[in-house]
């Protein structure tokens, strides 16, 4: 059942044409994310770091922005932040954002969590594809040795080529933040907003295939009991 929230902005609403982030340049100056791939001195990766981090606290409403993305980012570029991040938790608003950290910080306690329901999503997916399905997934970034993502890999990549997924389905966090990895990770949208009155933030996320289907809004994103 859903908590009542009186919705005064459906103006935030997403629809199949919805802008879709490509890159971390939304929140990341350019030269920074180029320069990471290389060498860099101790004192540039700290200075990139720092404007990441103020850009991302800054900017973290802005459409096109990930909270996924920023943490990986962090993580990827060696941030002496990153360690810092995961344990203050700046925004664990919600329930989905919570997810988000566990994805990026303790990536077996977020497959714990979630292995389960999104099993279950898929084994009743209305779609009426089964476990016969290819994988498809995208290359875990945890590597091979971590058998803990052995069957999870494998769910993850029958929820990719589940595109009919429920409107019930799409609701679950545990299903949101899991489509980050059944889909292209840099077209990954999340959608946040604090202007719901009687609610909290209200945060949540899909991948590129989830909302080109059209039926994606914050309606969706709405905490459920």
């Amino acid at each position: 059942m859903t908590f009542v929230c009186h919705l005064m902005t459906l103006k935030y609403a997403v629809s199949s044409n919805v802008a879709i982030s490509t890159s971390n340049d939304s929140f990341a100056n350019k030269s920074c994310s180029q320069s990471m791939d290389h060498y860099v001195p101790d004192s540039r990766r700290l200075h990139c770091c720092k404007e990441l981090q103020s850009e991302f606290e800054r900017y973290w409403q802005r459409p096109g922005t990930s909270l996924m993305r920023y943490l990986e980012a962090l993580k990827s570029w060696n941030c002496p932040l990153y360690n810092e991040e995961c344990k203050k938790g700046t925004f664990r608003f919600n329930r989905f954002s919570e997810l988000v950290y566990d994805h990026s910080c303790d990536n077996r306690k977020f497959v714990k969590t979630c292995q389960a329901i999104v099993q279950m999503t898929v084994d009743t997916d209305p779609s009426g594809n089964s476990s016969e399905l290819q994988s498809t997934a995208y290359p875990s970034s945890y590597g091979v040795n971590n058998s803990y993502r052995r069957e999870w890999d494998l769910i993850v990549s029958r929820l990719n080529s589940t595109f009919l997924l429920s409107h019930h389905a799409l609701t679950k966090p545990c299903v949101q933040a899991a489509l980050y990895e059944a889909g292209n990770r840099s077209t990954y949208q999340e959608l946040s907003s604090v202007h719901l009155p009687t609610c909290n933030v209200v945060w949540c996320g899909f991948n590129e295939e989830v909302i080109a289907t059209g039926q994606i809004s914050l309606w969706t994103c709405l905490p459920q009991r």
